[in-house]
């Protein structure tokens, strides 16, 4: 089981949520008490768990997270190695969704197939970031 709280460089992360990944290994998301959230691992041996933090806005297979936390953007959740959603600052920002390489698309197109059935209520992008209200091609020119 993994633990309830991680301290990383002496601040206090409550783990949030958590996605097993094989026998004894897990993907964690972790929050500090001041909202920002980063990825984790943790592996079970023999019943202790050894925990890996990732470094905050890092992320091997994600590597557009950076260049959006760069923007000044904020992680709403991360799922380490998978996708990350984030928010600009003020209250009409996009939530803005990273991808590991050649998954944005089939994200588009669901998410746009749900802006659909929200008649009009979600704003959709292309996966270069641009409005649109078509459905999305089938692989990201990017």
């Amino acid at each position: 089981m993994p633990p309830d709280h991680v301290v990383v460089d002496g601040v206090a992360h409550e783990v949030l949520r958590g996605w097993p990944r094989g026998p004894g290994r897990a993907l964690l998301e972790l929050a500090a008490a001041d909202g920002s959230r980063r990825g984790a691992e943790v592996q079970l041996d023999d019943g202790a768990a050894r925990v890996t933090v990732h470094p905050r806005g890092v992320d091997a297979r994600l590597p557009a997270l950076a260049d959006r936390l760069a923007l000044g953007e904020k992680v709403v959740v991360h799922r380490p190695g998978r996708r990350a959603v984030l928010r600009g600052s003020g209250p009409d920002a996009p939530f803005v969704k990273v991808t590991r390489r050649g998954r944005a698309a089939d994200a588009a197109r669901r998410h746009h197939a749900l802006a659909g059935l929200l008649d009009g209520a979600a704003r959709t992008r292309d996966c270069c970031g641009r409005p649109t209200t078509r459905s999305p091609p089938r692989r990201c020119p990017v």
